[in-house]
C-alpha cells in the first residue's frame, strides 16, 4: 500500500534479499492465490517481461489499519491521519500488454524510498509514494501533490520531506505553477503546515532523471532557476536520481539556489543510459549539502563530465 505496486525484483530487494528471485516469485504467486495480491506482467519494447505485485482490496483494507496504528505516538501521526483520511484506496488495475505511462515514474519513486531507508542513523517514521496524497486545497491555497512523503528522524530530530521526482517530461512552466509556487505558498503558512502535518517546516527533495533529453544536470539547473524565481529556493533541494539511489547519505544536494555549472556539458545528445536512473561519478568532498544539512549554504558544484563517464545504478 505504501508504494501502490512493486516489481517482483523490488519486493525481493526490500523484503526478501536472502531469497532467490525464483523463490520470491513463488511466494508472491502464493499470496495472489490467497487473495492478497494480483500480479501483472509488463511487456516493454526492449527485453524482459518484468512482473509486478498489486495489493487487492482485502490487502489495502488491512494495510490501511496497520499503517494508521503504526503511526500513532510517532512524529508521523498527524501526517498519517491526513494521508489516510479516507477509506482504503481502490485497488490499482492495469490492462494486460499495455504499459501505463506512470509505470517508470512509480517504479523509480519506490526505488528512492528504498534508498532513503538505508541512510545511516536515520529512521523512517513514514514513507509512501501514493498518487495525489493531499487534499486539493487547504487554508485557501492549492496544495502540491508530492510524488513521495517522508517523515524521517536523524540525530533525534524528525523532519517532514516532500519528494518530487522529475523525469523531464513536464514543462518548466508546469513545474513552477503546480510545484514550486505551491510549495512556496505552503511554506509561507507555517501555522497551516503545523495544522495539516504536525510540523512547522518542511523540505522538498527534487530528484532529476530527464528521460526525454538525457541531460539531467542541465535539467536540474533549469529547475533550480525556476524555484528561485518562484521564491521556493529555501525549501527545495535538487539532486540527480542516480545519486539519491546510489549515495543517499552523501552531500549530493544543490540547495539555497545553488546550481551545477553546465557550461562544459555537451548538448544533450547524450547516452541513452541517462534515461535509466543514471548517475555521474560522485566524488568525495563537501561540494553540496548532505540530506540533513540542507538549510546551510551549499558549496561548489561537482565537476562537469561527458556522456562517456556515465554509469547506471542497478
Amino acid at each position: 500500500m505504501r508504494c501502490r505496486l512493486l516489481s517482483f525484483d523490488q519486493v525481493r530487494r526490500a523484503v526478501f534479499p536472502q531469497l532467490s528471485p525464483q523463490r520470491v516469485g513463488q511466494r508472491l504467486l502464493a499470496l495472489a492465490e490467497a487473495g492478497w495480491l494480483t500480479t501483472w506482467e509488463d511487456v516493454p519494447r526492449l527485453g524482459g517481461r518484468p512482473k509486478y505485485a498489486l495489493p487487492t482490496r482485502r490487502a489495502l483494507t488491512v494495510a490501511h489499519a496497520l499503517l494508521a496504528a503504526e503511526a500513532l505516538a510517532t512524529p508521523a501521526a498527524r501526517t498519517a491521519s491526513l494521508l489516510l483520511r479516507s477509506a482504503p484506496r481502490r485497488p490499482l488495475t492495469l490492462a494486460p500488454r499495455t504499459t501505463p505511462a506512470f509505470l517508470a515514474h512509480q517504479r523509480e519513486c519506490n526505488d528512492l524510498l528504498f534508498a532513503f531507508a538505508t541512510i545511516p542513523d536515520a529512521r523512517l517514521h513514514w514513507a509512501t509514494t501514493l498518487d495525489r496524497p493531499l487534499p486539493l486545497r487547504a487554508g485557501g491555497i492549492a496544495l502540491p501533490q508530492p510524488d513521495f512523503v517522508l517523515v524521517i528522524e536523524h540525530a533525534g530530530v524528525a523532519s517532514l520531506v516532500f519528494g518530487e521526482h522529475d523525469r523531464g517530461h513536464e514543462s518548466l512552466a508546469h513545474f513552477r505553477r503546480t510545484k514550486a509556487e505551491r510549495y512556496a505558498a505552503l511554506a509561507a503558512r507555517p501555522a497551516l503546515v503545523r495544522e495539516l502535518f504536525g510540523f512547522d517546516h518542511f523540505m522538498v527533495w527534487v530528484t532529476v532523471l530527464d528521460a526525454r533529453a538525457g541531460a539531467p544536470l542541465r535539467r536540474l539547473a533549469s529547475l533550480v532557476q525556476v524555484a528561485s524565481r518562484a521564491a521556493a529556493s529555501d525549501v527545495m533541494a535538487f539532486t540527480l536520481a542516480g545519486w539519491a539511489i546510489s549515495s543517499p547519505a552523501a552531500p549530493i544536494w544543490f540547495c539555497d539556489g545553488t546550481a551545477p555549472d553546465t557550461r562544459g556539458l555537451t548538448a544533450a545528445k547524450a547516452s541513452p543510459l541517462l534515461r535509466a536512473v543514471p548517475t555521474y561519478p560522485l566524488q568525495h568532498g563537501d561540494r553540496m549539502a548532505a540530506p540533513f544539512a540542507l538549510r546551510t549554504a551549499c558549496a561548489t558544484p561537482p565537476p562537469t563530465c561527458g556522456a562517456d563517464e556515465v554509469r547506471v545504478v542497478h
